[in-house]
């Protein structure tokens, strides 16, 4: 057979864009209130809602239409169904700093927003899920003459000033060493759906629920 066509079944798919970065809004992030993670590997803003401030207005404006072209153009997403803005914290990764693999817990989308980053100051590796056997079982360990995203088990991206990425909240992710003496100043945010989901009787109304 000398021709043919690859199908891409059921991908995981991860949203990338640049929507630069606003010297006054960067140096209103980089200089909020931080603390240590629990981790004791980065350190974050204490404050965790930190995009609903007025000086994030329009980055929350530029964040929220990338948003809807990834659910609306790429997900086809339904319009009478909104996603609604969960949390959202600058996060800090000094010279040495990384990120353990984790996912985000009670959100659907989650994202990364890069504020400040400079060479080898740490890619973010996504993580193929353990029992998400898209090609042979990791219980057989086959060797390829070359990896893509039929076979990897993971992927990199690295990521420049003003690189926005969104994500399904589940996928497993890190964030490699930092090893530039400089500090690296990312954001990150998830969100929810509200709406009619599949039916009337599974309609979900958070507004309403926080009366």
């Amino acid at each position: 057979m000398n021709s043919g066509k690859i199908i891409q079944l059921f991908p995981i798919s991860v949203f990338e864009t640049n929507i630069g970065v606003d010297e006054d809004i960067k140096d209103f992030l980089i200089n909020q209130e931080f603390e240590l993670m629990p981790s004791k590997n980065g350190s974050f803003t204490k404050d965790r809602y930190i995009l609903n401030r007025d000086d994030c207005k329009d980055l929350k404006e530029k964040i929220f239409k990338a948003l809807n072209y990834y659910v609306r153009e790429y997900l086809t997403v339904q319009k009478d169904i909104n996603f609604y803005l969960q949390n959202s914290w600058v996060n800090m990764h000094k010279t040495d700093d990384s990120g353990q693999s984790h996912i985000h817990a009670n959100s659907l989308i989650s994202g990364v927003y890069y504020i400040q980053t400079f060479e080898d100051s740490g890619n973010i590796i996504f993580h193929k899920p353990d029992g998400y056997t898209n090609l042979f079982h990791t219980s057989t360990n086959i060797r390829f003459e070359k990896y893509d995203n039929h076979n990897a088990d993971r992927f990199i991206i690295k990521p420049k000033d003003g690189t926005l990425l969104f994500f399904p909240s589940h996928l497993l992710h890190s964030i490699e060493k930092n090893l530039n003496k400089q500090k690296r100043y990312s954001m990150g945010f998830n969100f929810f759906a509200e709406g009619e989901l599949y039916s009337r009787d599974s309609n979900i109304d958070y507004l309403n629920l926080r009366r």
